[in-house]
């Protein structure tokens, strides 16, 4: 049976309570990964994207049936405002007139760093330190010797950011990338081992990420695992 936000779904780490808590953090390290602020207020986060399609993204997690249909009012009449909404369980979502589901098939996933062991294994990518984030990446022509482009493109790319504080760190991946020409040939799966292995060795416990339907599988086989389903919105740009 499908849950609506604010009804009881799966307990544990990833429940209501502790998903909450999650959210937070990959907000958070979002905003630390994109150089964005994030603003709270009456139960929802906002950050000004500015891309894709976005100009505003409106987060909430686990909403009751008030804030979830108040939240979702906001866009009726909009075109560049996007809510997320992330539940502990799947739900059937029943969007007032002028608003449409835009984005149903991703997840958030979370991943224990603390067990990671430290190893001597290395891969294609390439660490580039900033702060509290990272990238990660691998040239054309960096991985199997074929890659056509005369070495100086990007094959594969990923940021990873660190937001919390010492002893309960977490690491959010970020913006990760395979160019279509480069698919199939593990670069993703270097990418992300040097993200978590960067994070690790600076005492990140928890990693957090949201996940496209395209690199679920990826993800999956690192270790990751389901955490929420993410819904997103979007207002028409029509008034019912």
């Amino acid at each position: 049976m499908a849950h609506r936000p604010g009804t009881t779904g799966p307990t544990g780490p990833t429940g209501p309570t502790g998903l909450t808590g999650l959210v937070d953090a990959w907000l958070d390290g979002y905003a630390v990964s994109r150089q964005l602020p994030v603003r709270r207020h009456d139960g929802v986060a906002e950050i000004e994207v500015a891309s894709g399609g976005r100009r505003l993204e409106v987060v909430v997690t686990e909403p009751g049936p008030a804030l979830l249909d108040a939240t979702l009012r906001r866009l009726v009449g909009t075109d560049d405002v996007w809510v997320t909404v992330l539940t502990a369980a799947p739900w059937a979502p029943q969007p007032p007139d002028g608003v449409r589901v835009q984005v149903d098939d991703e997840v958030l996933m979370t991943l224990d760093l603390a067990s990671l062991a430290s190893s001597g294994d290395t891969t294609r990518a390439v660490v580039e330190e900033h702060g509290d984030r990272a990238r990660a990446v691998i040239l054309d022509g960096d991985g199997d010797g074929d890659g056509g482009g005369g070495g100086d493109g990007v094959a594969a790319v990923g940021w990873v950011a660190l937001t919390g504080p010492p002893g309960s760190t977490t690491a959010v991946a970020d913006r990760v990338w395979t160019a279509e020409t480069h698919r199939r040939r593990g670069l993703g799966r270097d990418v992300m081992r040097s993200l978590q292995g960067w994070a690790h060795t600076r005492g990140a416990r928890r990693g957090v990420l949201a996940a496209s339907v395209e690199g679920q599988a990826l993800y999956a086989g690192l270790g990751w695992r389901v955490a929420a389903r993410m819904t997103s919105f979007a207002g028409s740009g029509d008034r019912p």
